[in-house]
């Protein structure tokens, strides 16, 4: 393992309760990197001010109070176990109050712990551990409220506040252990192959740029004659794109200048389009108008039609009537004269087979009488049967026709209903047009 890696510090596990809105909450962490996720509001950030309160505050301090839950009356506790070497692994448990309460435990394997200090000594002892550049508490010159390094910064710092690394330095920590840390890692890092690959890289483009005494090289291939290049090309682009902007500005206000001069003719146009609309709706209106009256003379015309077919029907009616009087009358005749019929066959046949001949020829003659007037009375029942017929036919006639007439009716009653609708339009028309025309 090479020697930069020996003192790496590992954050094994935090754990809190009542803090910042968390009631309960419990991170293992693997050596490395660790990314934590999620929403906003899910306390994320107040994990990582738990591990900046255990490691860096007293238990007592005031500036521990953004870590109370305001909805509980128990005091915020952190408990960070962390490993800062193989076979090293220490557990500080604070408990922020007035009077708050801290312990530091050590173990070498990680499951069991024993109490190494605890008090106001835990701060101390843990910042002769992290050698962060911060002092003790307590003494003439003890820090008060949050205290800070360019260590301390720069892995812990404030996330409202992540440019605050760059106002920190070396020169500014309270003691030198934070510049002895840097300066054994960074010794430990010099002996690491990759490192010094890439110390050898940036030597080499530093020698292209500089000369062995300092000086910045000015003759063919330097960096600073490529980058005078790039920098009188990006001038020039500079200017071709501010003259594009001028440009763009002005035909900018030519556009702005149309769209005005457009705007007013649309409402010019609109001024002057809206009464040609509107006699061309009123040509349309009285175009329509005459054409319902059109229609309303024809259907008063049928109407008259009809009014003369109803008095037809009423005549044919009284007719029909009639015939129905005489076809009964006919029916009760026939039904007298037929038994006389069957007595004159009757004495027929009597007649035939009788000896005196004279009576005889009497009897064929009456009975010859008889039968032509019983014919003539058939053939005119026959007659009358048919005028009935015909009659009836007319009947059926008459009916149809009367339907017809309701239907001619109803729509007669909707032109006249369209008629009044389009003689209103007309009017309403008429009245806006002589308004418009004043």
């Amino acid at each position: 393992m090479p020697l930069a890696q020996k003192s790496n510090m590992w954050i094994r596990r935090l754990e809190v309760t009542h803090c910042a809105g968390i009631a309960a909450a419990g991170v293992d962490l693997a050596p490395g990197l660790n990314v934590l996720h999620g929403p906003n509001e899910l306390g994320k950030s107040s994990l990582v001010a738990a591990i900046r309160a255990a490691l860096l505050l007293q238990s007592s301090a005031t500036a521990a109070d953004p870590l109370r839950d305001w909805n509980s009356v128990e005091s915020p506790a952190v408990s960070l176990t962390f490993e800062q070497e193989a076979g090293r692994i220490w557990r500080v448990r604070k408990t922020f109050a007035r009077n708050g309460q801290a312990y530091l435990d050590f173990s070498k394997d990680g499951e069991d712990f024993a109490t190494e200090s605890k008090g106001r000594e835990v701060d101390g002892t843990l910042q002769n551990i992290l050698r962060w550049g911060i002092e003790a508490p307590g003494g003439r010159s003890g820090r008060r409220g949050m205290p800070s390094s360019l260590i301390s910064t720069a892995l812990l710092g404030e996330q409202s506040d992540v440019v605050a690394i760059l106002d920190q330095s070396l020169n500014d920590d309270p003691n030198a252990s934070g510049r002895d840390r840097l300066t054994e890692a960074l010794q430990a890092l010099a002996e690491d192959p990759r490192f010094k690959q890439v110390v050898s890289a940036v030597q080499e483009r530093v020698d292209e740029a500089f000369t062995a005494t300092g000086r910045k090289r000015t003759g063919h291939g330097s960096p600073w004659a490529n980058l005078r290049e790039q920098r009188e090309n990006a001038a020039a682009r500079e200017r071709d794109i501010r003259q594009q902007v001028d440009q763009s500005a002005g035909v900018r206000s030519q556009v702005e200048a149309l769209s005005a001069q457009l705007f007013d003719a649309r409402e010019e146009a609109e001024r002057l389009t809206t009464p040609l609309t509107r006699r061309r709706q009123r040509a349309a209106t009285e175009q329509h108008l005459a054409t319902a009256e059109g229609e309303f003379k024809a259907v008063e015309t049928v109407v008259a039609q009809l009014a003369d077919n109803q008095e037809a029907v009423a005549t044919v009616g009284e007719r029909v009537k009639q015939l129905e009087a005489e076809h009964a009358t006919l029916a009760q005749a026939l039904a007298t004269t037929t038994p006389k019929v069957e007595a004159a066959r009757d004495q027929l046949r009597e007649l035939e087979s009788g000896a005196d001949e004279q009576q005889r020829r009497l009897r064929e003659q009456e009975a010859e009488n008889r039968r032509l007037t019983l014919a003539q009375a058939r053939a005119t029942h026959e007659r009358r049967t048919a005028d009935a017929k015909g009659l009836a036919a007319l009947a059926a006639q008459i009916q149809a026709t009367g339907e017809e007439i309701e239907t001619l009716e109803t729509r007669l009653a909707e032109k006249r209903e369209l008629f009044e609708q389009a003689r209103e339009a007309t009017e309403q028309n008429q009245d806006k047009l002589e308004q418009l025309e004043l």
